[in-house]
């Protein structure tokens, strides 16, 4: 075996600086190790998304090439997409009326039950004319 062989299990790895991690191909660790990143993913799952995304920003200033920092930008512009299209789905949304299938079951039970008295009165106006 080389002593230069980075492929054995457990051998030291030389540290990945800030912004290699696209050479390398593997994770900046230090991101992950960043309490503002741990902030900037609480901040948008919470919905701030304003603190969020200054957070991000400032991250990416500090790990220009980070993928984590760019996969969570991501995330909050998906997030500030779905919320922009369902409040533009919403405004343009007629207002409901109140619960319209209620309303239809009434009606038909209505017009069952009138159905219902109007057949007894013919019944019992069949049952009077034959006496």
């Amino acid at each position: 075996m080389a002593t230069g062989d980075t492929d054995v299990p457990g051998a030291a790895q030389a540290p990945v600086e800030p912004g290699d991690e696209l050479k390398t191909g593997q994770p900046n660790r230090a991101v992950e190790n960043d309490p503002l990143y741990a902030q900037a993913l609480t901040l948008v799952q919470r919905g701030q998304w304003s603190e969020a995304e200054d957070a991000l920003a400032e991250l990416q200033m500090r790990y220009p090439n980070s993928v984590e920092v760019r996969r969570a930008q991501h995330d909050l512009e998906l997030h500030l997409s779905a919320e922009g299209t369902w409040l533009e789905r919403q405004k343009r949304r007629r207002p409901r009326r109140a619960h319209p299938r209620a309303v239809r079951v009434l009606i038909v039970v209505n017009a069952v039950l009138y159905l219902l008295l109007v057949a007894l009165w013919l019944v019992q106006q069949l049952v009077s004319s034959l006496r």
